[in-house]
């Protein structure tokens, strides 16, 4: 109960960051700090409770999304988007490697960036997309790439750092990570993705 609550905390932070950083009229956030928030913990917790911490973290999207001026229906949507996308993310992760990725082994990084931030975003973004282009009109292709670019940032920046803070042995991990050519194309392509549009 006292990690989910870390963690509610944590997402909740992040979250009315990222929602400091909307831009109208669609209000998709710039970057989304929290999605690498639950990522990270989902990735270094066993996954039997991983439907406390999805929970949780349900319960504060909602809440951020009506402090920001959200309706209700908009904000039950946006926490079931944000959940699925950081638990799917976290699920394909461990199906494919059977364990949360270790930042020093070139190949789970790999299966981390292309399954989790570049695979499983790019699809649970659809449904982000489809959410405001329902709600706003918007255009559908703008919005999922903003989403898909936005969220992945913070699943890029943040859920690394997640992990290495819950490992220990901080400044190993974090050199390695930072030294790893995949991290840093990946980050270059969300760069580059997040000014395109």
């Amino acid at each position: 109960l006292r990690l989910a609550a870390i963690v509610a905390l944590l997402y909740y932070l992040g979250a009315r960051l990222g929602l400091a950083w909307t831009t109208p009229p669609e209000n998709v956030a710039l970057i989304w700090p929290s999605s690498g928030v639950l990522l990270g913990f989902l990735l270094t917790t066993p996954r039997r409770k991983w439907p406390l911490l999805v929970a949780a973290v349900f319960v504060v999207i909602v809440a951020a999304n009506l402090v920001a001026g959200n309706s209700w229906p908009r904000s039950l949507g946006f926490g079931v988007v944000n959940t699925l996308e950081s638990a799917a993310a976290a699920a394909l992760v461990w199906r494919l490697l059977g364990h949360g990725p270790r930042l020093d082994v070139t190949r789970e990084v790999t299966v981390f960036i292309v399954g989790a931030i570049v695979c499983s975003n790019a699809v649970t973004a659809l449904l982000g997309a489809a959410l405001v282009r329902g709600t706003s009109g918007a255009s559908f292709l703008r919005i999922w790439l903003w989403w898909w670019s936005s969220d992945g940032m913070g699943m890029l920046i943040v859920a690394p750092l997640v992990l290495v803070l819950r490992r220990g042995d901080c400044v190993r991990e974090l050199r390695r990570a930072v030294s790893d050519p995949a991290t840093l194309i990946a980050a270059a392509a969300m760069v580059v993705a997040a000014v395109v549009i």
